[in-house]
Order: structure tokens, then C-alpha cells, then sequence
């Protein structure tokens, strides 16, 4: 449970995969895992 009688707390939100660098290695990482797919190859696969 959070205590809000906290003066000094400030609760913001993450947004650093926002970034353009951050968006390009997203769509980077898109492509390359449609291709994989593409191929027939297993990638990002949990175990």
C-alpha cells in the first residue's frame, strides 16, 4: 500500500524508449524478427 502522506514524492511515468534512437531500434527490431520469422527461424522465444 502507498503512503500518501509523503510531501516530497513525486510518481512520474517512464518514457525513455520514446526517443527517436529508441523508435529506430524498435522498427529495427521489427524487421529483423519478421524476417527471422520469414526464414522459419525461433527468435526471442522464452523456454
Amino acid at each position: 500500500m502507498l503512503d500518501l502522506d509523503l510531501p516530497s514524492l513525486l510518481l512520474t511515468y517512464h518514457v525513455a524508449w520514446s526517443g527517436r534512437e529508441a523508435m529506430q531500434r524498435l522498427g529495427d527490431q521489427l524487421i529483423d524478427n519478421i524476417e527471422a520469422f520469414v526464414r522459419g527461424e525461433e527468435r526471442n522465444r522464452m523456454v
